[in-house]
């Protein structure tokens, strides 16, 4: 935001303020847009990792698109700890960072239960097909949802999960959530993996993702 003000002339809270606009009237208008209309019975999810703040501070946006269509239907967002092997700098630094704040113990768990209950507000009558990769966390979560456990209950669920070491072509049955990442990863500079670049407040993280899935879905060629 500090580059597109310097380069426009303007102040860092005058895009601020316009980018807060532009992802309410983007979740506004997918609310309009999505009501009352059902998707395909082919849908998947996937998790984007990014950072809030800093690296010690993993952000997981987790994704549900309908793979028939490759549109965006829903999103959620939540902070987690930091996992992998840390040196003793880092986790002195991490000690310091969660004496201030700390993630709350079950938060991606959470995050992708109301996922799953978003799903069902999309899902057709039909026989539902849902495509994830191999987290560990999703089939626990998809067994507790009631309403994808009438799915299963009357035989009309089939959840295919897929390795994510498997090749990322358009015979992937995650094609969507993989093209979905590198578009996210291409177009948005807080996820671009680089230290210097992680956005600083989940709101406006999520307002700029909302806005992403808006161009995606309703301005980008298909």
């Amino acid at each position: 935001m500090r580059d597109i003000a310097r380069e426009l002339g303007f102040s860092r809270s005058t895009v601020a303020s316009a980018v807060l606009r532009l992802g309410r009237q983007a979740m506004a208008a997918h609310l309009q847009m999505f009501s009352g209309c059902l998707s395909s019975a082919h849908l998947c999810f996937d998790g984007l990792l990014s950072a809030l703040s800093s690296h010690d501070y993993p952000a997981q946006i987790t994704t549900l698109g309908d793979s028939e269509s490759e549109i965006i239907l829903a999103m959620t967002h939540c902070v987690t700890y930091r996992g992998g092997t840390l040196t003793a700098a880092q986790q002195r630094r991490r000690e310091r960072h969660q004496a201030v704040w700390a993630p709350s113990r079950g938060a991606l768990t959470q995050s992708i239960a109301l996922l799953v209950k978003e799903l069902s507000r999309f899902a057709s009558p039909r026989k539902l097909l849902i495509d994830t990769d191999e987290h560990p966390n999703y089939p626990c979560v998809i067994d507790r949802d009631l309403a994808l456990r009438w799915y299963r209950d009357s035989d009309r669920l089939r959840v295919r999960r897929t390795v994510s070491t498997a090749p990322r072509t358009t015979g992937n049955p995650l094609f969507l959530m993989n093209y979905v990442d590198r578009m996210i990863r291409h177009r948005l500079k807080e996820h671009t993996r680089q230290t210097i670049s992680c956005a600083r407040n989940a709101t406006m993280q999520m307002h700029r993702m909302w806005i992403f899935c808006w161009d995606h879905n309703c301005c980008q060629p298909k």
